[in-house]
C-alpha cells in the first residue's frame, strides 16, 4: 500500500472528526456535571424554609413562656 496525500488527509479528517466529537460530547457531560452540581449547592444554601420553620418555632415558644427571646 503506497501512502498517498490524499489518503493521509482523508485518514487525518477522519481521525480529527472522530476527536472533535469526542471532545464536543465530553465537554457536554462536564457541562451538565457542573450545572447538577451548582444545582445541589444552590439547594444545600437555600435555607430560608428551615429559617421560617425555626423563626415560627420560636414564635410559638416565646409566646407559651410569655418572654421575648
Amino acid at each position: 500500500m503506497e501512502l498517498t496525500k490524499e489518503y493521509f488527509d482523508k485518514q487525518l479528517t477522519a481521525h480529527t472528526t472522530r476527536i472533535e466529537k469526542k471532545v464536543e460530547k465530553d465537554i457536554q457531560g462536564l457541562a451538565t456535571m457542573v450545572a447538577q452540581g451548582f444545582a445541589d449547592i444552590e439547594k444545600r444554601l437555600d435555607v430560608r424554609e428551615r429559617v421560617d420553620t425555626l423563626e415560627k418555632k420560636m414564635s410559638k415558644v416565646e409566646s407559651a413562656l410569655n418572654v421575648r427571646l
